[in-house]
């Protein structure tokens, strides 16, 4: 009898929720919304985001769009594993 892959959906829809929410905000306040918080992390990640930053407008736009449609991919992915109400 097979059991059911529940903590793999639960991870599923919070890394889901997580990244839709993410690329949600960043599409709404933009460069604020990636800078924010910035000192707080370490460098190596500053340095990437600092010159994601400073990529053009449409480069940003795709990886705000990249992300949101992951984060969607795993939330359809937690709902067929049986986790989401249909």
């Amino acid at each position: 009898m097979a059991v059911p892959q529940k903590p793999l959906s639960i991870f599923l829809l919070a890394l889901g929720a997580f990244l839709v929410i993410d690329s949600l905000l960043a599409l709404l306040f933009g460069s604020r919304y990636m800078l924010w918080g910035l000192e707080r992390t370490p460098a190596f990640y500053q340095a990437l985001i600092v010159r994601l930053s400073h990529s053009s407008p449409l480069v940003l736009l795709g990886l705000k769009l990249a992300e949101g449609l992951l984060g969607a991919v795993m939330l359809l992915l937690s709902k067929r594993r049986g986790l989401m109400p249909a």
